[in-house]
């Protein structure tokens, strides 16, 4: 895997085209715990609720590509498994990266798909992870053959 900077929404249309192209399947972790995130009335994402028609699979988890938390937040984190599809590729393609640097205060932080939370995200072919985000480090990681 090596790192990847996705400068534009033109850069992260070529890459989620490509992804869609390859994988299978694609996942997003969405933190259980209230002090992860700040959402309008503690709702799920928006991110989210558009695309669960598509899921295959839910489950809450500690570990995922590129993450593993510490013991005491355990089990805090819901993994959700979406279908590769026309209808979930046009929802994606509806923002501009997978995630966006954010500055209040003078303080850096990352955000995911327009709202004031982290999310990341993993594609998949055949259950072998293609590209995956660590999204609180900035961090995008791709497959060298892609």
């Amino acid at each position: 895997m090596k790192n990847i900077i996705i400068k534009d929404k033109k850069q992260y249309l070529i890459l989620l085209k490509k992804l869609f192209d390859k994988c299978d399947s694609f996942k997003i972790v969405v933190p259980l715990n209230k002090n992860f995130f700040n959402l309008n009335n503690n709702s799920m994402p928006l991110i989210i609720q558009k695309l669960l028609p598509y899921s295959t699979n839910s489950e809450n988890t500690s570990t995922w590509s590129g993450t593993k938390v510490s013991r005491g937040q355990k089990k805090n984190y819901r993994i959700y498994t979406f279908k590769i599809c026309s209808q979930t590729f046009d929802i994606m393609k509806k923002y501009s990266n997978f995630f966006n640097v954010k500055v209040e205060n003078e303080i850096e932080y990352y955000t995911s798909f327009n709202e004031d939370i982290q999310l990341d995200i993993s594609f998949f072919k055949d259950n072998n992870c293609i590209f995956y985000t660590t999204v609180h480090e900035g961090i995008c990681m791709i497959e060298k053959e892609l």
